[in-house]
């Protein structure tokens, strides 16, 4: 019998205690092939620039497939946007009102170029050939723009004298002028409501006969019986100026047609 049997016990225990003996195995790892540990043991010997160019030499390595990204695919592509929605009837031609860059007769918009003085005098003329009483003219546009000159071109084509002065009505709102049709000038930036408006007896002016022509007067259209001819004139970035005519009714779109036939754009 053994004088110390419990250190035969203690051999025969696996060694480090319960919780050791119950520890998972540890994965085998995976075979690598001489060339892998080839490059491991460079790798081990490099420092800094050495180690950076062993890398750019070795290239990327490959992504898991789970990792792996897409092949990149070009988008379908798309028909081109236009401008505020337009439509266009390829049919005719024809443009609705908020798509107009090109020169149509017959359409609710039309812009016009005005490279010159000339050019702004011709559309003046243009549309005095093809005013007929009660016609309601609403010029637009920023100070300087053209507002005036167009007015003073008009009232020459419609025979107002040269010797009598044409100059916006700014403080007295309402200028007369007298030719082979009555005019009633009016510039309405200084006034408030509809009811300075009626104050002015524009829209009674109009149903006797004159031609109305309006400088600001795009907020009361309505109230000055509507169906007006509206001529934005604007200012371009690179200096270049035109005018934007509009239409909102069916004498002004007559009209509109007549002036776009004097200028001779195409139909």
């Amino acid at each position: 019998m053994a004088l110390f049997p419990h250190r035969q016990d203690r051999a025969r225990r696996p060694q480090g205690g319960f919780f050791l003996s119950r520890r998972p195995r540890a994965r085998p790892r995976p075979l690598r092939s001489p060339r892998q540990h080839r490059h491991r043991a460079e790798r081990r010997h490099l420092r800094g620039p050495q180690q950076h160019a062993f890398f750019l030499r070795r290239g990327p390595r490959p992504r898991p497939r789970h990792l792996a990204r897409a092949p990149h695919r070009r988008p379908a592509r798309q028909p081109p946007l236009r401008p505020h929605g337009g439509r266009h009837d390829r049919a005719d031609g024809r443009h609705d009102r908020h798509d107009v860059p090109v020169l149509k007769r017959g359409a609710l918009a039309t812009i016009v170029p005005l490279p010159t003085r000339r050019a702004t005098i011709r559309l003046a003329r243009a549309v005095a050939a093809a005013l007929l009483p009660g016609d309601l003219l609403i010029l637009a546009g920023d100070l300087g723009a053209g507002k005036t000159f167009f007015t003073r071109a008009l009232c020459r084509a419609l025979g107002v004298p040269s010797a009598e002065p044409i100059t916006s009505p700014t403080f007295t709102l309402v200028h007369e002028h007298a030719g082979k049709l009555p005019i009633a000038h009016a510039d309405l930036y200084r006034i408030a409501d509809e009811d300075e408006l009626a104050h002015l007896g524009l829209r009674d002016r109009r149903g006797e006969g004159a031609v109305l022509v309006v400088e600001w007067g795009a907020p009361y259209a309505a109230a000055l019986g509507g169906d007006a001819l509206s001529v934005t004139f604007e200012v371009r970035a690179d200096g270049t100026r035109r005018a934007r005519i509009e239409a909102d009714g069916a004498r002004s779109a007559t009209l509109l047609a007549a002036v776009s036939k004097g200028l001779g754009m195409s139909a």
